[in-house]
């Protein structure tokens, strides 16, 4: 995830080559040439440099404790996939679970994991919108030093993480295996690749909403894309709709919504 956002890097180095080799040209700011932008960014003059570019770290460690909490509770990656993946993948983890709680109890904790991690996720689109509503940062830039910020928070995790005595509390903390899933199996690690693209292209376009938007602009388009993704999938014949559950998942999502 966070390689994917930092591969924004790419365009902003190739940018900052191209404009050492010729000269300059100076475009008028998002301001003067739309005016709601300009009400938008209000007076965000100050340049996110030095120390405050750490500001970023904080919408990092938040991605990455709220993804954290989702998939180390459900045990899917893809948790949003539809609302009959979010059962099954509850389902197999109760299968899996190792507690002798009740079967209810532990949906409920399952739910509650994912309440949780929204909290992480609503901080982090409310301070990215606070920070680019001060400083004047792109979205980009933004994006590739989150992804740099949460690089280096997981390789200082990851002597800890190596532990045996935390490595055997979960197969999520296994770091060699989960290195040889990876590499050794091609259609992961392309579909890898894959991924760290289309985070690198998500995040810089839900950054860019929350610039010239709002974060809530940019929650309501992330909360559809799970809808688009099941419509995609009923299509392609991934899913099935069956009545009435799914009627039943489609009206309680779009109420959330």
């Amino acid at each position: 995830m966070f390689l994917g956002e930092m591969l924004c890097f790419l365009p902003v180095l190739y940018t900052w080559v191209a404009t050492h080799r010729q000269a300059p040209v100076h475009l008028p700011p998002d301001s003067e040439q739309d005016p709601h932008v300009a009400i938008k960014l209000g007076t965000s003059s100050q340049t996110l440099s030095g120390w405050k570019v750490l500001l970023l770290w904080i919408p990092a460690i938040c991605d990455l404790t709220g993804t954290t909490v989702s998939i180390r509770r459900l045990g899917v990656g893809l948790v949003g996939w539809s609302g009959s993946l979010v059962k099954d993948a509850i389902k197999e983890v109760i299968d899996l679970s190792a507690f002798d709680e009740p079967e209810a109890t532990q949906v409920l904790v399952g739910v509650f994991f994912i309440l949780f991690a929204q909290v992480f996720t609503a901080t982090q689109f409310v301070v990215e919108e606070k920070i680019m509503e001060r400083y004047s940062v792109t979205p980009l830039v933004a994006v590739g030093f989150e992804g740099l910020f949460g690089a280096i928070s997981i390789l200082v995790l990851f002597p800890v993480l190596a532990l045996p005595s935390v490595s055997k509390l979960s197969p999520f903390f296994d770091l060699p295996r989960g290195w040889h899933q990876m590499i050794d199996n091609a259609s992961v690690l392309y579909s890898g690749i894959a991924i760290a693209f289309s985070i690198a292209f998500f995040n810089y376009f839900g950054l860019s909403v929350t610039r010239h938007v709002s974060a809530t602009a940019r929650s309501l388009t992330d909360t559809c894309r799970t809808l688009s993704i099941w419509l995609i999938s009923l299509g392609l014949g991934w899913e099935k709709f069956i009545f009435p559950t799914s009627f039943l998942q489609v009206t309680g999502f779009s109420l959330l919504v």
